[in-house]
């Protein structure tokens, strides 16, 4: 939840700024010496953590700021044209960052099926920009990335791994956008992109899917490798304890 607030409180902040209409001159050093500042902040100490849970989650995150990037270069121009207000598109913003933070607590993937289903649902206005769609496509891709943007904070700081988790996700983040800025030139063939979008995006889907399933059977054959791990971290706590094992043991009853 903590992550959320800092979402909405930091989009709240910059579209105020943005209402001043500050030179960018001053205001992306001033934005960079904020963040900046934060770099002597304590942090809690880290431990060493397997990474799998998220790294299966890296090739539909890439794909998926890979197709936001695009999008807003072929949307942008023409909602800049035709919006209706100026900033409402935050409101969208903000209201899928607390629904989302509701909801990874109730599973961690369901702000991502959201975001996945608002993201297509986005994609389809590509086909014809007019006034109206212009500024729902804007509603729908503003939604899809408050839902992506918590499940993914929420996937990066979680546990005591967290420099290295945020530092592995944020990078595939943002590769996905800087691979989508040569897409620039495309603005003018919004059908290919639609098509070409929705194409990629159900082929990442379907690799995750297949990704996940195997995962499962993996783990439902192979039960005495968590047993063997599970043993194995039971035993050094009671080396470091200078307890007996058996004290522990859920074999014969004893606790």
């Amino acid at each position: 939840m903590a992550s959320a607030l800092g979402l909405v409180l930091g989009n709240v902040f910059m579209g105020a700024t943005l209402q001043i209409n500050p030179p960018y001159s001053v205001l992306f050093p001033l934005i960079g010496f904020l963040l900046l500042s934060q770099i002597p902040a304590r942090y809690h100490p880290q431990r060493k953590e397997p990474l799998g849970d998220l790294v299966k989650y890296l090739p539909i995150i890439f794909l998926f700021y890979l197709l936001t990037g695009m999008f807003y270069v072929c949307l942008m121009p023409t909602y800049m044209k035709n919006l209706y207000f100026r900033g409402v598109e935050l409101i969208f913003y903000i209201v899928a960052v607390l629904i989302s933070a509701f909801l990874f607590h109730r599973k961690k993937d369901y702000p991502l099926v959201v975001a996945v289903g608002m993201g297509t649902f986005a994609v389809a206005f590509l086909h014809d920009f007019n006034r109206l769609t212009s500024n729902l496509a804007m509603y729908a891709v503003q939604t899809t990335a408050g839902f992506m943007d918590v499940f993914c904070l929420g996937l990066f700081i979680r546990g005591g791994d967290v420099v290295r988790r945020f530092s592995l996700g944020a990078s595939c983040m943002c590769l996905g956008l800087v691979v989508g800025l040569p897409v620039l030139y495309t603005e003018k063939w919004p059908f290919i992109m639609s098509i070409g979008e929705n194409i990629v995006l159900g082929i990442g889907l379907l690799a995750f899917y297949f990704l996940q399933t195997a995962g499962r059977r993996f783990h439902k054959k192979s039960p005495h490798v968590h047993e063997d791990f599970r043993e194995k971290k039971l035993i050094e706590a009671c080396r470091a304890l200078g307890a007996p094992r058996e004290l522990f043991s859920h074999r014969d009853g004893k606790s």
